[in-house]
């Protein structure tokens, strides 16, 4: 859908969608932090939020993502 909306308004800049399997919503974090696939009671909300995914597929993920995120950073702000 994000991308869909993207394409749609026109966005100039690459996109790259990564999907995992048995990956949620919390793929983009730093490996080696608890995996996280539900918060309850959200400091700021107070809402309950399931981020998708297992434990499992998560950490795969962010051992996959964090990688490919840290380039994208380093080649986005390379003079």
């Amino acid at each position: 859908m994000a991308e869909q909306r993207a394409r749609d308004s026109g966005f100039p800049h690459r996109m790259v969608h990564l999907c995992y399997r048995d990956g949620g919503h919390v793929c983009a974090w730093v490996p080696g932090t608890p995996v996280v696939t539900e918060v309850r009671d959200h400091p700021l909300t107070g809402g309950w939020y399931s981020f998708g995914g297992t434990r499992a597929g998560n950490a795969r993920a962010l051992a996959d993502s964090w990688p490919r995120v840290v380039a994208f950073l380093r080649d986005a702000i390379a003079p």
